[in-house]
């Protein structure tokens, strides 16, 4: 599965991936592999690999190219996380 993920100070959506079982719901909190160790996101949307290359195959976008590099999500963010978040 697919997500996607918008962080507190971006307007910019970024994809990841959950290499768990278990499924993650739109708006769950969660903390994502980042440059310099994990951030915090939001979910605010989902679906699963083969939908979203089959959507880039039909915006004719070349995929080799311009597919994203998906970053992992880490896991569920804790409720103190969520707490720093405005």
């Amino acid at each position: 599965v697919v997500y996607k993920v918008q962080f507190k100070c971006s307007n910019g959506h970024y994809f990841y991936r959950n290499n768990s079982i278990e499924m993650l719901d739109v708006g769950e909190f969660v903390k994502v592999e980042a440059d310099r160790g994990e951030d915090l996101g939001v979910i605010t949307g989902a679906c699963h690999m083969q939908d979203f290359v089959v959507e880039k195959c039909n915006r004719k976008i070349d995929i080799k190219v311009d597919l994203p590099r998906f970053g992992n999500i880490v896991r569920v963010a804790t409720e103190s996380e969520r707490a720093q978040l405005p």
